[in-house]
């Protein structure tokens, strides 16, 4: 359970609102039978909270949660580390126990370094040691932790810019996406999100639902924000009737996607030349993943796709599957997941130009639905109970009315 969001609204509660409430006695919608509501809160039991979460009642939990958290963070960074320096690429190359020596050789690093760095990494828990030798696992589970690990430099990268725009409280200003960080996205969906498996839970509903309704065959699809071209193969290859188009902002990205991936059915083109070309009306489905929150004017983005999308498509969207209601992520695993990203990358890149609209993960399921639907579109229903419930999925299409 995540308290550390409970924590700073009772603060905030205390600095703010109790100096002229304080006879009232009550904490929301609680009476507290001291003068002081964080002493009621920690002294509370069997109480709950929103969602069925017990109140924290005593300040020790509260002090486990944020020493562990701050002791995983240090220890990430190290892992991260061990990333981008080549120690972990050495033990999945070696693909055995090895002594420090025959790791430092084999990722070509200082020795003492790397002792040092075993040291850390085997008291974590994290490398395993035996016999003098140090090993470790490597599932798919691992690699994507050590990827998601390795974030966290590029966070430290961000630091004075982001403390730059947050200290400017009279403008939204922001900056887009750093570039290492569309590079480690798109080695992250390689071993990551992207599957067979994937395309049949999330997609294949819609296509289906696509041709009952509509009594047609899809034959073009777009992946709108493609990045490194991860879902537009799968895509090429488990529906080989469709002509496949991804489409990205960034030249790097488009040029790794043309030089990795060659289907007959799958082509990459930049944003500009997506506009600028013969494919106006032409797209059965367009496909934005992780695309709406992150952009500064999603309003003129959609324009836009409007004028490439059959009169009778969908556009599929799949954002952070975050409340707009606060307290409703509390404990919330989608939440906690997506918001860091969000406060390092997401909400700046959607406050780097004009009208920078700050949307971000935070802006919400409820509010991002309402917004599609007051820019002009209509939500399709289509089933979801095979959907990932890290994501949600919203289906709309062009409003006749």
């Amino acid at each position: 359970m995540c308290t550390s969001n409970r924590w700073c609204m009772v603060n905030a509660y205390t600095q703010l609102i109790l100096p002229k409430t304080r006879k009232q006695g009550k904490f929301r919608n609680y009476t507290y039978p001291v003068q002081h509501p964080v002493q009621w809160l920690f002294t509370m039991e069997n109480t709950t909270y929103n969602k069925g979460y017990t109140l924290m009642n005593n300040l020790e939990v509260f002090e486990k949660l944020i020493e562990d958290t701050v002791s995983g963070g240090l220890h990430t960074m190290v892992l991260a580390l061990g990333h981008r320096v080549g120690i972990v690429d050495a033990f999945y190359r070696l693909g055995r126990p090895a002594t420090a020596k025959e790791i430092s050789k084999e990722a070509s690093l200082n020795l003492r370094y790397v002792q040092e760095w075993l040291a850390c990494m085997t008291a974590k828990g994290i490398v395993q040691y035996e016999d003098e030798s140090y090993s470790l696992p490597a599932s798919e589970r691992v690699q994507k932790a050590v990827l998601t690990s390795a974030v966290l430099p590029m966070f430290a990268d961000c630091l004075s810019s982001l403390e730059s725009v947050m200290r400017d409280p009279d403008h939204n200003r922001g900056y887009p996406f750093p570039k290492k960080d569309l590079e480690w996205l798109g080695k992250f969906n390689e071993v990551s999100a992207f599957n067979p498996e994937w395309i049949t839970r999330n997609l294949e509903p819609v296509f289906e639902h696509f041709h009952t309704e509509t009594q047609e065959n899809i034959e073009n699809i777009l992946d709108f924000g493609c990045g490194y071209g991860k879902l537009c193969q799968q895509l090429a290859l488990s529906q080989p009737d469709c002509d496949v188009t991804g489409v990205d902002i960034d030249e790097v990205s488009v040029k790794h996607c043309q030089q990795t991936y060659c289907y007959p059915n799958l082509r990459f083109l930049r944003n500009a030349d997506l506009f600028y070309s013969n494919l106006k009306k032409n797209f059965h489905v367009i496909i934005l993943m992780e695309v709406l929150h992150d952009l500064p004017d999603p309003s003129h983005v959609l324009s836009e796709l409007k004028s490439v999308l059959k009169p009778n498509g969908y556009i599929v969207a799949f954002e952070p599957n975050i409340s707009s209601d606060v307290s409703a992520n509390i404990g919330s695993k989608a939440a906690q997941s997506h918001l860091p990203y969000s406060v390092f990358f997401c909400l700046p890149n959607s406050m780097s130009q004009s009208p920078a609209v700050g949307h971000g993960a935070g802006w919400g399921v409820e509010d991002r639905r309402q917004f599609i639907v007051n820019d002009g579109f209509s939500i399709v229903n289509v089933d979801s109970h095979l959907l990932d419930n890290e994501y949600d999925r919203i289906v709309f299409k062009m409003s006749t009315t």
